[in-house]
């Protein structure tokens, strides 16, 4: 059985980026965190695209580009110096990333429980709707037991009896 790992590269190149950024060297280097800032921004449209379940071409180019970003582009020094201004951009622009995510997740799994609570009360009614049906049976031959019992005249083995205990025949 295969294992989609990309999820999990994702989630140690986070881990291992927050722990450089306690070390002073790494933090104040401007081409490194702009190439950070980069696969922030990739790896949220990696994210975006693989809630949908599609474009699985365009998310290993987005996954690769992350991963170039972090690995390569903080040694390219003629992108380094454009990426330095659209630094500010996009951060903004990751960030609105996964803020839209965060919405859109929290949208489909409202949704599934709205879906999921619908379907057992669903169940529920069903259930409640079959009780209803035998209460109703169990009352109609609790009146006709009633009646019997209660009527001026009471039938046993075919002799009619009437409530002062007199006979008569059928």
């Amino acid at each position: 059985m295969d294992k989609n790992y990309a999820n999990e590269i994702v989630m140690f190149l986070g881990v291992a980026i927050a722990i450089g950024g306690l070390f002073p060297d790494y933090s104040n280097n401007s081409a490194l965190v702009v190439s950070v800032t980069l696969a922030a921004v990739c790896f949220s449209f990696f994210d975006l695209i693989n809630f949908y379940n599609k474009w699985y071409r365009m998310q290993k180019v987005v996954l690769f580009l992350g991963i170039f970003s972090i690995i390569v582009v903080p040694y390219l020094s003629f992108i380094t110096t454009f990426l330095d201004k659209q630094n500010n951009f996009l951060t903004l622009l990751g960030l609105a990333i996964v803020m839209f995510l965060m919405g859109l997740k929290q949208k489909k799994q409202e949704e599934e429980d709205v879906e999921k609570l619908s379907k057992g009360i669903a169940k529920l009614e069903g259930i409640i709707n079959e009780q209803n049906k035998i209460i109703t049976e169990q009352n109609g031959l609790i009146k006709i037991l009633t009646s019997n019992i209660s009527g001026d005249n009471l039938q046993i083995n075919g002799e009619i009896k009437s409530n002062d205990g007199s006979k008569q025949q059928d």
